[in-house]
């Protein structure tokens, strides 16, 4: 593979989520923390309207809208704000001093994820990245999804680079210990990048992570409301294994609702799940109360600038 040129590092996709937002901010006032001598690095406010708005977005979903269909369809007067915003930062991204190599997408969630990295791809090069900032990371604060071949992709802004998601943060609120994660795991993504590109050889190994198998749906009743609460078991304990005979919801008339109960996939009583995005807020206009994912493993091989 060859050197890494450009790096975009994107805050305030979600015009709600702090972290990435603030982020920019500090490294505006200190930009050697993200500079490195081999690479350049640049920053981008994604979507500004709705960082203005402190809303996830103004018209649609930003990180929906970076898909083939809508990067070449015809801008007219009816186009969404985040639809015309998409084709914007995919000029961007495709001009000036060269295309972008690596993108870095910096998000928020309101569930207790930790630090989780998203991407679609489990090629050799995403994979040793993914594990080297584990690696620089305690033990148990890092997970990684990939998403390749998702149905109309959760992520579509990482089908460029890799997402730095970290929760637990509400939504327009600013949490030091997040921001702080946040930061860890961009610096830890840039000096990975460093080190390719100026000879380091990273020996072949097996990375861990995690694809998503499906997005549970919250139960309803006959009118279509929302008749139950994430159970108290599963609240808060994203990544902890889940079996079938797990109970995931309780009802508002008391009947708990087991992970059998409400999984569409064909599934035994000794599969393991690993559920993930617990109670996000940002989900319930969705319907997704929660993640469910399957762990994998990837065997990698030597890794060396080319």
């Amino acid at each position: 593979m060859h050197a890494i040129e450009n790096v975009c590092i994107f805050g305030g996709t979600h015009g709600d989520e702090m972290s990435g937002i603030y982020l920019l901010k500090k490294w505006k006032g200190n930009p050697t923390i993200i500079k490195r001598s081999s690479f350049a690095t640049k920053t981008l406010l994604a979507n500004p309207e709705a960082v203005k708005l402190a809303r996830r977005y103004c018209d649609c979903d930003l990180n929906r809208s970076f898909t083939d269909e809508n990067l070449k369809s015809e801008t007219v007067e009816e186009t969404p704000y985040e639809a015309r915003r998409a084709k914007e930062i995919n000029s961007l991204l495709n001009s000036g001093s060269g295309p972008c190599d690596v993108l870095i997408d910096l998000h928020n969630t309101t569930a207790n994820i930790k630090l989780c990295l998203i991407h679609n791809t489990v090629g050799d090069f995403v994979m040793h990245m993914m594990n080297y900032i584990n690696s620089k990371l305690p033990q148990g604060v890092c997970n990684n999804i990939c998403i390749s071949g998702a149905k109309q992709s959760t992520f579509d802004l990482t089908s460029c680079g890799i997402g730095i998601e970290v929760g637990p943060q509400p939504q327009r609120v600013l949490r030091a210990d997040i921001m702080d994660l946040q930061e860890k795991a961009t610096v830890h993504s840039l000096d990975f990048l460093e080190l390719f590109n100026t000879g380091s050889v990273f020996s072949e190994t097996v990375v861990p992570y995690h694809v998503i198998k499906e997005n549970v749906k919250f139960p309803r009743d006959a009118e279509g409301n929302i008749c139950g609460v994430i159970h108290s078991r599963l609240q808060d304990n994203d990544w902890t294994p889940v079996k079938a005979a797990d109970p995931v919801f309780t009802l508002f008339d008391g009947t708990v609702v087991l992970l059998r109960d409400v999984i569409s996939s064909v599934i035994i009583e000794d599969d393991i799940f690993y559920p993930c995005f617990i109670n996000e807020a940002a989900y319930y206009e969705k319907d997704t109360a929660f993640v469910i994912t399957t762990r994998c493993q990837k065997a990698v091989a030597k890794l060396q600038k080319s």
